[in-house]
């Protein structure tokens, strides 16, 4: 079951088909959602700055609260950040909560970092839930799984994810300005060693006689015959 324009996407099956869907988030939720083992929400984007950003992330939360509330007994709940809105790559939120999942990070073997998970871990991590094998030639990532060590309050926990984001964007702007130097430095030393090549005794575009005279022997000796 889908509900929204961006759920469609991922409950479309190969052939376009959505079994159950609803355009939006409304009062047919609660039975959308029992009828179907996996659904598949979309809670609009959430983008902008200042006021605009505010009111888009309150609708977010105001579409999740509806989720939560129409959601059937002991059902796992994942919720994700899929894109970026800017031309700034940002880390994303992801959230589960359910069965198999209780306080701690979410992480994935598919990462070699704890506490982290990449988009391509949601398809692996539905089927876990499902019960249901993950085919090993579709499917990259692993099943997210749940890691200790999370702050028992919710600020202190809010504030580690805000550093993470911020020392991610840090490494980023550094790692960009050093392979750029270092490409620079590459091409640089290329372009310096082409004279060099040049005149090398019996190099490309050189005069110069090589070693053993007017050329290699078996030449030589196949022009003497």
């Amino acid at each position: 079951a889908a509900a929204g324009p961006g759920a469609a996407l991922a409950a479309a099956r190969p052939f376009g088909r959505i079994d159950r869907y609803e355009p939006s988030v409304g009062d047919g939720l609660r039975e959308l959602l029992a009828g179907c083992a996996l659904s598949f929400v979309d809670l609009g984007v959430v983008r902008g700055t200042g006021t605009a950003r505010v009111v888009a992330a309150r609708q977010a939360d105001a579409a999740l609260a509806a989720v939560l509330g129409a959601r059937p007994d002991r059902s796992l709940v994942v919720v994700a950040g899929l894109s970026d809105t800017t031309e700034v790559a940002r880390l994303h939120v992801a959230i589960a909560h359910g069965p198999g999942f209780g306080p701690g990070w979410l992480t994935s073997p598919s990462t070699g970092r704890d506490g982290y998970l990449r988009l391509i871990d949601l398809a692996p991590t539905a089927l876990a839930a499902l019960d249901r094998p993950a085919p090993l030639n579709l499917f990259a990532g692993a099943a997210a799984t749940r890691e200790p060590g999370r702050p028992a309050g919710l600020t202190a926990a809010v504030d580690r994810l805000a550093d993470a984001d911020r020392l991610a964007g840090s490494q980023r702007r550094v790692s960009s300005t050093f392979f750029e130097v270092l490409t620079a430095a590459q091409i640089a030393l290329f372009l310096a060693v082409i004279p060099l090549l040049r005149r090398r005794p019996g190099g490309p575009g050189s005069t110069a006689p090589g070693p053993s005279g007017a050329g290699p022997p078996r030449v030589r000796r196949r022009v003497s015959r």
